[in-house]
C-alpha cells in the first residue's frame, strides 16, 4: 500500500505563499471559520446520529459516523469554497494537494515532496523491478520498463513561482541509469515529450496525467525499444480514429473549488478522444481488453504477445495508452493496468493472475511514472 506521504513528506519552503505579510488575512479568517464550523457542529443533526450495526473494533463505525456528521454540516461545501476562493483569488493558492502554474497549469505537490528515506526506496524499487525481470525471463518473457517522467520536468516552464526542487532535479536521469546498468531496457521518454511540444501539448493543464498526444509519443518510443529487442512479435494490423471531442475536468481541479466563480479559475481540458480498432478481419480480434477479474483471464488473453501493466496512465481509456501500444506496434496488447494502486501492485497482481502463469506473453511493458520512486509500499511483486 501507499505510505501517507503526508506523515513522511513536506512541502518545501519554495511552496508557501509568496506574500508572508499577507498570511493574517487567511488566519483571520480562518479563525473567524472554526468558530463558526464549531457552532454549527454543535448543532448538527449528523452529531446525534450514531450508526447502527456497524463494528467499532474495525473502525467500520468510526468511517460511517464521520460521513454522516459531514453530511450534516449546514455550510460544510460553501465554507469549503468560500475558503478556496479567497486562496485562489487572493494568493493564487489551491488547497493542499495542488500547486497553480502559469497560464491555467496545474501540478500537483505530490512531484514536489521529499521523502526523507528516497535512496532506500529507489534502491529498492531497482532491486525489485530486477527480480521481476528475472522471473519474467525465467518463462523466456522480456521486460521493458516506460519511466514516465514527472509533469513538471516535462513543463518546467509553467512552473512559475514553484521552481522543482533541488532534491527531484535528478530522480528521474538516476533511476533511468540504474534500470539500464542493471540490462532493463528503459527508453528515454524525457526528450520526445518535450521535443513533442513543438506539436501539441503531451499533459494535461488541470490532470495529473499525459493527453492522448502524449501517450502516442511514449508508444513510439516504448516500439524503438521493443524493435532493438528483436522480439519478431505477431503482428495484427489495427487502425486509430478520432472520436468525440470532450471536455475533462482533470483531477487537481478539485482542489480549487471556486462554487459559483469556477468559470474565472482554470478551465477544464478539451481534446480529442481516440479508438484503435483492429483493422483486419482475423479472428483474433480484439483480445487485448482485461476483464474486471484478474485472475480469469486465460480465455481472453490467450496469444496476446504484449502486456501492459501500469497505473491510470495506462488504466484509463480517456489517456488512450493502450491503443496507442497497439497503432505503434501493430500488435495486439493485453491491458493488466490498475487505477489507484502505484505502479508494484499492478505487477503483484498481474504475476498472480491466470493471464501471465497460464499464457506469458512475450514481452511485458511496466509503466512506471516518476512521482511514485520514493513512495514506500507494503506490497511488492
Amino acid at each position: 500500500m501507499i505510505q501517507n506521504i503526508n506523515e513522511s513528506t513536506s512541502v518545501p519552503a519554495t511552496t508557501q505563499h509568496a506574500h508572508p505579510h499577507l498570511q493574517l488575512i487567511p488566519g483571520i479568517f480562518m479563525l473567524g471559520f472554526l468558530t463558526l464550523g464549531a457552532v454549527f457542529a454543535l448543532i448538527s443533526p449528523g452529531l446525534r446520529d450514531l450508526p447502527e450495526g456497524k463494528d467499532v473494533i474495525t473502525g467500520e463505525w468510526a468511517v460511517t459516523y464521520e460521513k454522516t456528521f459531514n453530511k450534516g454540516l449546514p455550510w460544510r461545501d460553501t465554507g469549503i469554497q468560500a475558503w478556496g476562493t479567497l486562496e485562489y483569488f487572493a494568493f493564487q493558492n489551491g488547497r493542499p494537494g495542488v500547486l497553480v502554474g502559469k497560464e491555467g497549469w496545474l501540478f500537483t505537490t505530490e512531484e514536489f515532496q521529499f521523502f526523507k528515506n528516497e535512496a532506500q526506496e529507489t534502491r529498492q524499487k531497482l532491486e525489485t523491478i530486477q527480480q521481476v525481470q528475472q522471473q519474467l525471463k525465467a518463462q523466456g518473457t522480456e521486460l521493458v520498463v516506460a519511466l514516465i517522467p514527472a509533469k513538471t520536468r516535462v513543463y518546467a516552464d509553467k512552473l512559475g513561482r514553484y521552481p522543482m526542487p533541488s532534491y527531484t532535479l535528478k530522480r528521474y536521469f538516476s533511476f533511468r541509469d540504474g534500470l539500464l546498468q542493471a540490462g532493463i531496457p528503459a527508453p528515454d521518454l524525457l526528450t520526445p515529450l518535450i521535443q513533442a511540444r513543438n506539436s501539441g501539448e503531451v499533459f494535461l493543464h488541470t490532470d495529473t496525467h499525459w493527453t492522448p498526444f502524449g501517450a502516442s509519443v511514449v508508444a513510439e518510443s516504448v516500439k524503438t525499444a521493443l524493435d532493438q529487442l528483436q522480439l519478431n512479435l505477431p503482428t495484427t494490423a489495427f487502425e486509430t480514429r478520432d472520436s468525440a471531442e470532450i471536455q475533462h475536468s482533470g483531477d487537481l481541479l478539485k482542489y480549487i473549488p471556486l462554487g459559483p466563480y469556477q468559470d474565472q479559475g482554470p478551465q477544464p481540458d478539451h481534446f480529442t478522444e481516440k479508438v484503435t480498432e483492429q483493422a483486419s478481419t482475423d479472428s483474433s480480434a480484439l483480445l487485448g481488453d482485461a476483464p474486471d477479474d484478474a485472475s480469469d483471464l486465460l480465455g481472453d488473453s490467450a496469444g496476446v504477445p504484449v502486456a501492459l501493466v501500469g497505473t491510470s496512465y495506462s488504466f484509463n481509456p480517456k489517456f488512450h495508452f493502450e491503443g496507442a501500444l497497439k497503432q505503434a506496434l501493430q500488435v495486439d496488447v493485453l491491458n493488466m493496468a490498475l487505477e489507484g494502486k502505484g505502479p508494484m501492485v499492478p505487477m503483484q497482481e498481474y504475476l498472480k493472475s491466470s493471464a501471465w502463469k497460464d499464457t506469458p506473453p512475450k514481452v511485458v511493458v511496466w509503466e512506471i511514472p516518476e512521482r511514485f520512486l520514493p513512495v514506500h509500499y507494503e506490497e511488492t511483486p
